[in-house]
């Protein structure tokens, strides 16, 4: 609500399914990211192959309500293979890698400034504006996520210093 301002009521109800995506996938993430830690250690690659199976699994048969209006051109087909493919699945290797390398809330943190990067990419490419309420949210994103991983500036700076 901090980073979006006050536009958020104006959007209507037609954006209350969106929005409890939205929550459900933060809420996915944490329940996976916790599970990540207590589970069997697996090897990253079968990991994110894993994931990409049991998704796959639950949204085919969702497939029936959202009938596809159009054949897709082949343009169209090779972008979404190469988003699922190389962006998600890519993506998936290097998270699970790094929820073996630094563990699960470091890992999880990299998700907490994604929005605080959609709104500077609206910014810079889209001309969207960027209100205080924008800049206050973004400063306790960051500040939760370095109360996550444990980054002090201070240890930043000494370091420079010595």
């Amino acid at each position: 609500m901090l980073l979006v301002g006050w536009q958020a009521f104006e959007i209507g109800s037609e954006a209350i399914v969106p929005i409890l995506a939205a929550v459900l996938v933060a809420f996915s993430y944490g329940i996976a990211t916790n599970y990540a830690k207590t589970a069997p250690k697996v090897e990253a690659y079968a990991n994110a192959h894993g994931s990409m199976w049991v998704a796959v699994v639950i949204v085919l048969p969702l497939m029936v309500f959202f009938p596809i209006r159009e054949t897709p051109s082949v343009d169209i087909s090779i972008a979404v293979i190469l988003l699922g493919v190389v962006c998600t699945g890519l993506a998936y290797l290097l998270y699970f890698r790094l929820v073996a390398d630094v563990g699960p809330a470091s890992a999880l943190s990299v998700t907490f400034i994604i929005p605080i990067f959609g709104i500077l990419w609206g910014y810079l490419f889209l001309g969207e504006e960027i209100g205080f309420n924008t800049l206050f949210g973004s400063v306790l994103v960051i500040t939760g996520t370095m109360l996550v991983t444990g980054f002090s500036p201070r240890v930043l700076f000494k370091s420079r210093v010595a």
